[in-house]
């Protein structure tokens, strides 16, 4: 989980611009507003059933 999490962090700012925001809508839009927000949780501990 901590592997994963490390990579979210490092990715996730890059992913959402590429995949939500066009060129022209980046160069249109004030910074305050391309800041995303991500929201994370780590899911509770799951114990294999016996």
């Amino acid at each position: 989980m901590d592997t994963f999490e490390d990579i979210i962090f490092d990715a996730a700012i890059d992913l959402i611009v590429a995949n939500h925001i066009s060129a022209e809508d980046l160069a249109q839009t004030p910074v305050k507003y391309l800041i995303p927000a991500i929201l994370w949780q780590r899911p509770a501990e799951m114990t294999a059933a016996a």
